[in-house]
């Protein structure tokens, strides 16, 4: 199978990560044929791959075969082999998936974006106060008792 290695500088968390580099034209470190060790997990496998100077400052790869992109955790030096653990990128792998969900979000990164009218603990908003006071048209009684009104919407 066919293993792309990038140096990836996104964060984790973004759901599509730039493969291609704008100032270079190219962040794509090498293409190496390879294969998964055996008895291994798809979601963090060990790959084992021909020595390339190239890959020893690669942070990610792309795995066409298992339509699937990983990052990279470690890379283990043998004779003449390279074996590199791997973690699936799950947000990468499946983004078109991903892109097509139609839902509520609870939480927004941007502050712009965020619903305000669904409560959320970590966003503070701002509630102005309107305080009006207006004399009472005729007179109390002598307990001193008061009247208070309040109106708006919930």
């Amino acid at each position: 199978m066919q293993i792309k290695f990038y140096d990836v500088k996104d964060d984790r968390r973004c759901t599509v990560k730039t493969l291609i580099d704008t100032g270079s034209g190219k962040n794509l470190k090498a293409t190496l044929s390879g294969h998964i060790k055996r008895d291994t997990s798809i979601i963090d496998p060990v790959f084992e791959v021909s020595y390339d100077a190239d890959i020893m400052t690669s942070n990610y790869m792309e795995i066409s075969d298992l339509h699937r992109y990983y990052f990279i955790n470690n890379i283990e030096v043998g004779a003449q082999r390279l074996y590199i653990h791997a973690h699936v990128d799950v947000l990468m792998s499946y983004h078109t998936d991903i892109d097509k969900l139609q839902c509520v979000i609870a939480r927004q990164a941007s502050k712009f974006k965020s619903n305000l009218y669904l409560g959320d603990e970590m966003f503070k908003s701002i509630l102005p106060k309107d305080v009006v006071s207006l004399p009472f048209p005729s007179a109390m009684d002598d307990n001193g008792s008061y009247v208070l009104a309040i109106g708006g919407e919930s």
